[in-house]
């Protein structure tokens, strides 16, 4: 019997030897990975510790963890009610948008010879100055608006602009004008597409 209470020693100790070998071998796990750690295997069974029916939810590192020490992860807002307009209020209008377009067109390009450098900086410009003189004046709600801006060198040449697009005929729309001087001619198109 003591021989057997020996080898039982013997190989607890063996035992422990080998774990604490093994232990030795892996790094130090910091506290803060440990929390991690434990917060990563809370969220596998989230329904035992994680609250979603309130506004606010906290969750604990712990069951047993006084409210002090939880931290708030989630906080909902409350849900937005549905606001869908199948119709606008206000349609497109086509010439009016036409005025604006030429107006600005004239006005920015007037003084103006072509220049082939600053030609792609000055069409940007354009399209962003239509665009928030269509938005200021026409006042639309739900509508989307692209603006495009051709400009080229007038020398007698001739040019045809063709646009496609998919909508709504009903409430989307479109409006062009075309400006031209000695050495340059201009097109701004204006596509107003209804989003409901």
């Amino acid at each position: 019997m003591s021989s057997n209470r020996i080898s039982n020693a013997r190989d607890s100790v063996s035992y422990d030897s080998r774990v604490s070998k093994r232990t030795s071998l892996q790094p130090d796990i910091s506290a803060n990975s440990k929390r991690l750690s434990v917060f990563g295997e809370m969220t596998k069974s989230s329904s035992r510790y994680f609250d979603f029916s309130h506004r606010r939810s906290t969750f604990s590192l712990r069951p047993g963890m006084s409210k002090s020490c939880s931290k708030q992860i989630i906080e909902k807002e409350p849900p937005l009610t549905a606001n869908y307009q199948v119709e606008p209020q206000q349609k497109f209008n086509v010439d009016l948008a036409n005025q604006i377009i030429y107006d600005q067109l004239s006005q920015q390009l007037k003084d103006k010879s072509y220049n082939n450098f600053e030609s792609g900086h000055i069409t940007t410009e354009l399209s962003k100055i239509i665009q928030r003189e269509i938005q200021l004046q026409l006042k639309l709600n739900r509508y989307k608006i692209v603006t495009m801006v051709w400009l080229g060198q007038k020398k007698g040449q001739s040019s045809q602009l063709a646009s496609r697009c998919l909508w709504n005929h009903q409430y989307d729309n479109h409006a062009s004008a075309t400006f031209t001087n000695e050495t340059i001619f201009a097109t701004g198109l204006v596509f107003a597409v209804y989003v409901d």
